[in-house]
């Protein structure tokens, strides 16, 4: 079987006989058949749900395209973007799936949005009426996702008043359908006490909006971390996985043990391994990297890994290290460069020089989680991963076999 690869983000331009995996020193390798398996595991918690993964930002930076292919053939019902931009890219790649564009975007891109058919998510009166007039104009009926407040502050109305009143303008409008009431949770990775409280505020408002729409009307408010601790038992018709597509979570020690224990049913999806390319052993007492604050001492061996912040590892004061085998290579975050990084290689590691290092994934045991990478690091697992500029393989896709 092939397997799918994605060129890193470059000035350069490289030829279309390259194989840019074996050029490229630096990989995330992304195991399709691992998301399909977290997909199914969220449907089993939810079997009366509908499932839509959330793959804006090009998939948390993971690669799209290639997960909505895969996944629309796995058949799920739906995919959620952030923008229209995305949504378009998604349809002219051949992703026929219904799209929800999750922050329905500005007004001059609804005239596109109306051509493919998208589903926009609303959440301001302003930006409703720009559709109903866009789809007046195209005769068209424009389906939308109503958003509510429940606590993100970021957009919407919280006010149950408001948004009683945006729903009921909703209804008035001739060229929009409403189809779904939509939220998103603040803190169900962090306190479900805090959670609960959203959670009751969001049943009120479906109860507003059923009042205008009656039953039929569909509702979803469970992302990854929703969807697995299920908090306040809300039976949505639409659950959204996001992070967890990939086999990770951010649940904090405040959350069940039950809840992290069902958490470790997630498989892990990505691998992110550099190449050690130098190895220098030190004759005496001195300093490494830029600067002199960087002290190495005499009879250390210092290992160069081809990931820098040019790759988009940042150093943010965090300490971590890489893995060689079952081998810890420890790394000092200051020693993070544009195109390297710099490891200690422990006394008695016979590591082979040009060997594959393992940043986080692994096997078994000896796996180093992303979420625990971005721990260390002093960064979300959701900025690491949007941040990195490296060749992506795709391995076990339904599309090649």
């Amino acid at each position: 079987m092939s397997n799918k690869v994605n060129r890193p983000v470059s000035g350069a331009s490289m030829g279309s006989d390259i194989d840019v995996l074996k050029a490229n020193r630096t990989k995330l390798t992304v195991d399709l058949s691992a998301i399909r398996r977290n997909v199914d595991f969220a449907r089993e918690l939810h079997p009366h749900s509908k499932v839509m993964p959330v793959i804006k930002c090009n998939a948390y930076g993971v690669g799209a395209e290639q997960i909505a292919h895969d996944l629309q053939k796995h058949g799920v019902d739906a995919f959620g973007v952030e923008n229209i931009y995305e949504a378009l890219c998604l349809r002219k790649s051949g992703v026929t799936l219904p799209i929800v564009v999750l922050d329905g975007c500005v007004p001059e891109n609804i005239d596109a949005a109306l051509d493919e058919d998208l589903i926009a998510g609303i959440a301001s009166i302003e930006l409703l009426k720009e559709y109903d007039k866009a789809a007046s104009k195209k005769k068209k009926k424009v389906k939308v996702w109503l958003y509510y407040n429940c606590g993100l502050n970021r957009s919407g109305y919280s006010d149950l008043d408001e948004f009683s009143n945006f729903v009921q303008l909703s209804s008035e409008m001739d060229n929009v359908i409403v189809e779904c009431i939509y939220s998103q949770l603040s803190d169900s990775h962090n306190d479900f006490d805090f959670t609960l409280t959203q959670v009751e505020n969001y049943k009120s408002a479906i109860s507003v909006a059923k009042k205008v729409y009656g039953e039929q009307l569909e509702t979803s408010l469970y992302a990854s971390h929703g969807i697995i601790s299920k908090v306040g038992n809300v039976d949505s018709n639409w659950i959204r996985p996001g992070l967890m597509l990939f086999g990770e979570n951010c649940f904090s020690a405040n959350m069940s043990d039950e809840i992290r224990a069902s958490a470790l049913n997630l498989i892990p999806a990505l691998n992110l391994e550099s190449r050690l390319v130098h190895k220098v052993k030190i004759k005496e007492d001195t300093t490494f990297s830029y600067t002199q604050h960087n002290k190495v001492r005499k009879g250390e061996t210092l290992g160069t890994v081809s990931i820098g912040y040019g790759s988009g590892l940042f150093p943010n004061g965090g300490d971590d290290y890489f893995m060689y085998d079952q081998t810890q290579l420890p790394l000092k975050n200051s020693a993070i460069g544009m195109d390297f990084s710099q490891v200690q290689i422990p006394s008695g590691c016979d590591i082979p020089l040009y060997s594959w290092v393992t940043i986080f994934g692994g096997k078994n045991e000896h796996r180093k989680s992303l979420r625990d990478f971005s721990i260390s690091m002093k960064i979300s697992p959701y900025a690491l991963l949007t941040s990195l500029k490296v060749a992506r393989e795709y391995k076990n896709g339904l599309l090649n076999e």
